[in-house]
């Protein structure tokens, strides 16, 4: 019969990890049923029958299946994702499967029923999933994703798949609670109550220009939209009360109202001078991609799962909506005479771009296309531009449907279009480094712009056709076109953090961004320092010396970097690492850094010559984490074999390996006075360790956040603070393993937690584009 949703889970997430392994070592499964899962109460699930695994390409992504009749590939038909069926596969549609087992777990019914292969075909190829009424309100998004037609708009791997099976919005509306507004310092946004005080404005989603080109608005991952001067990119105001990332925002004609879509399922309409709430739109069952207002400013269409909704912008009526079976709909767009609105989804098999008549509701046109991932209709309505998912932007006629232009030069799937204001010029982001500019009349491109992040998620042309503007996760670039530079940037606004670390004096909060640069961040005034660029990849960690002169950054790049904390310069470049590295740490002299050299190895490294001293081998999977005992002579490294390891610094030699977890451990930290180590990963438990024998002490499990992220001990080692996946931040004590509070102010997932040296702070990373820095003794009462 069915399971609860939270057994089903945890099964599901035994699974996934058996999954994520073949994955890593090249291979996929390709038959992934409930008849392949075994479950006892001793081992919990474990995948078995192997015999249709097969190697994956050189890309890692696909793998050719042999066809049955020209129809049918290898696999199991209840639960084969639509590539299967036309001969391809590969970890996409392990994925696939496994939400469609999932789904099977919590309603004792398969997901898509058919009694033959060629029904189940067209129900997997055609259909969207009807999930489960025992799926959670809160997650059903991230189980419909993997369950999307298109491979690629899958999760990005089965660790990611799993970790999103968690409610991401636990924190109710941000409220300021600082003593002075957060208007006054453009790196600073409004407070969640209880905190100290939010660092960054939360990684950007979509842009908007008002009609005369005075205001810009700016909404992101942290649910608010700020209000920006465009003269002197001056914060005006904050639009508070979305509980989920901002994924569209829209400007009405005459520039009083302002509409955002969001992934809390609504659509929120406000009085752009005032900052007023004006009213909320409830219909979406899914996120809201994507709002756009006719051009009259009575009407506005917003895009979700498979609807356009059609409202009355005066009365908050719904006046129709449009249901296609285009899936997704991720953008739609009023033509400038109103009387069209065209909307464009992204699904593997059934990508469509649709044209409807306004008046009436009637399909005009019907385009199969691939996905679609922005629309924006040419200034006399004559053409339509849609940026594609496979990098190609294609010119239609918008009377007609046919296609005009393939343009071709974008690397990476398109992101986001714009006409410039006389219709000569289109312009598009991708979700590489790049932004093209394309004569529209000859379907031919004019100039490419490089770009410091990757990810552009908006560009759209000033009023006046003097700027364009272009929107990073992280950064807002006005270009002014006739020089081909850029001319303003917007401040405040970050990409996921990834890592964070206070200076020893505590006077400098440094942290580790996606976008490869590490911030210095003054707490005296609340102002960067400095930005460290030199990283041509994300960072993953940072660490300060002993004596607070130098910071050690570790990258996506395979280097880690040493920079002189007082002037910003880069001191010393460690190479050798032949895989990410992906953690860092100073001993406690000052003399030795550590960090993973290859996947399995840790590196020890001398910090006066930058020569590696030696390796430290035997973890069985790729370390995580690493930290030194305070007296520098036990180095802790944590791993995805599941494994602890204690290490002699001074010989080399393993002292103990620590057993307990069943997933990967994702960080380990030591208490002041080294006698415990902590460690945290993907199997959502805590285990304190004692160093001198290796046994384990106590283990905290008694929360429901899902993965521990981070770990930190307070400076006098009573509290333990844990940063986790489902965007908590828990505080523990030690002594007892209770629980003392749990926080979820951020909206993603928190990646890392650090105590000021003083314990009066905690700093809190997320990959909402925010930090948060916590009272202590408020947080634990005192």
């Amino acid at each position: 019969g069915p399971l609860p949703w939270d057994e089903a889970l945890h099964l599901t997430r035994q699974i996934a990890e058996a999954l994520q392994f073949a994955h890593e070592k090249g291979f996929a499964h390709r038959d992934v049923k409930p008849g392949n899962i075994l479950v006892s109460e001793a081992e919990g699930a474990v995948l078995t029958d192997f015999g249709l695994v097969k190697a994956l390409d050189a890309s890692g992504l696909t793998m050719t299946l042999t066809a049955t009749k020209g129809l049918i590939g290898l696999g199991t038909p209840h639960y084969m994702a639509p590539e299967q069926w036309e001969g391809q596969g590969g970890p996409a549609a392990d994925q696939y499967a496994l939400a469609c087992v999932l789904c099977e777990m919590v309603s004792g019914e398969k997901l898509f029923a058919g009694d033959t292969p060629v029904a189940l075909m067209k129900r997997h190829v055609m259909d969207a999933p009807a999930l489960p009424e025992a799926v959670p309100v809160a997650v059903r998004e991230a189980v419909l994703r993997a369950l999307e037609k298109d491979p690629a708009a899958r999760h990005p791997d089965m660790v990611i798949f799993v970790k999103s099976l968690v409610p991401r919005f636990g924190a109710g509306p941000a409220q300021s609670v600082l003593a002075s507004s957060p208007l006054e310092n453009s790196w600073l946004a409004p407070a969640p109550p209880g905190a100290h005080l939010r660092i960054g404005r939360g990684t950007i989603q979509d842009i908007a220009l008002s009609p005369d080109g005075n205001v810009m608005a700016v909404g992101g991952e942290l649910g608010i939209v700020f209000l920006y001067n465009t003269h002197d990119l001056a914060l005006l105001r904050t639009l508070k009360g979305h509980r989920g990332a901002v994924k569209s925002i829209r400007f009405s004609p005459d520039g009083r109202i302002l509409a955002s879509g969001s992934d809390d399922h609504t659509v929120r309409l406000w009085d752009v001078g005032s900052g007023d709430l004006i009213r909320t739109l409830v219909r979406h069952s899914g996120s809201v991609n994507s709002v756009s207002f006719s051009p009259d400013g009575r009407i506005l269409a917003s895009g979700g799962w498979e609807t356009v909704c059609l409202w009355d912008v005066e009365s908050g009526d719904l006046l129709r909506a449009l249901v296609g079976k285009g899936g997704n709909f991720l953008r739609v767009s009023f033509s400038p005479d109103g009387s069209i609105i065209a909307s464009g989804s992204g699904n593997l098999i059934n990508n469509r771009l649709c044209l409807w008549n306004v008046k009436d509701g009637r399909l005009l046109h019907n385009m199969r296309t691939s996905r679609i991932n922005a629309l924006a209709f040419s200034p006399d309505g004559r053409i339509l531009a849609s940026g594609m998912g496979d990098g190609t932007v294609r010119l239609w006629d918008a009377a007609s449907g046919e296609e005009l232009h393939m343009m071709k030069g974008n690397i990476q799937g398109v992101t986001s279009v714009a006409f410039s204001p006389d219709g000569h010029t289109l312009v598009s982001g991708n979700w590489g480094h790049t932004v093209l500019l394309w004569d529209v009349e000859s379907g031919k491109p004019l100039q490419t712009l490089r770009m410091q992040s990757d990810t552009t998620k908006s560009v759209l042309f000033s009023p006046d056709g003097r700027y364009l503007i272009v929107g990073n996760l992280g950064t807002v670039n006005m270009w002014d076109v006739k020089e081909g530079k850029i001319s303003h940037t917007l401040d405040g606004h970050l990409d996921w953090i990834t890592s964070l670390a206070f200076s020893p004096d505590g006077r400098i909060l440094a942290w580790g961004s996606r976008d490869a640069q590490v911030y210095l961040w003054k707490l005296v005034d609340g102002q960067i320092e400095y930005i460290l660029k030199g990283h041509l990849g994300p960072i993953h960690s940072v660490a300060f010396s002993p004596d607070g002169h130098t910071l050690a950054s570790a990258s996506e790049d395979r280097t880690v970097r040493l920079w002189d904390v007082t002037n910003g310069q880069m001191l010393r470049v460690l190479k050798g690492i032949d895989s990410i590295a992906a953690c860092v740490a100073f001993s406690p002299d000052g003399r030795v850094l550590a960090s993973r050299g290859s996947d399995q190895t840790v590196f020890l490294w001398d910090v006066e010559s930058g020569q590696l001293l030696y390796a430290l081998k035997g973890h069985a999977g790729k370390v995580k984490s690493v930290a030194f005992s305070p007296d520098g002579h036990i180095l802790a490294s944590g791993s995805v074999d599941h494994t602890v390891r204690l290490w002699d610094v001074e010989s080399g030699q393993l002292l103990y390996i620590l057993e307990g977890h069943s997933a990967d451990v994702y960080s380990v930290a030591f208490s002041p006075d080294g006698r415990i180590v902590a460690s945290g990963g993907l199997d959502d438990k805590i285990i304190l360790w004692n160093t001198d024998n290796g046994k384990s002490l106590r283990t905290f499990d008694e929360h429901s956040a899902i993965t521990v992220n981070s770990v930190a001990f307070s400076p006098d080692g009573r509290t333990l603070a844990s940063g986790h996946e489902g965007n908590s931040v828990i505080l523990w004590d030690v002594l007892s393993g209770h629980r003392l509070c749990t926080k979820e102010a951020h909206l993603s997932l928190v990646s890392s937690v650090a105590f000021s040296p003083d314990g009066c702070y905690l700093a809190s990373g997320s990959w909402d584009g925010s930090l948060i820095l916590w009272d202590t003794a408020e947080l634990l009462g005192q």
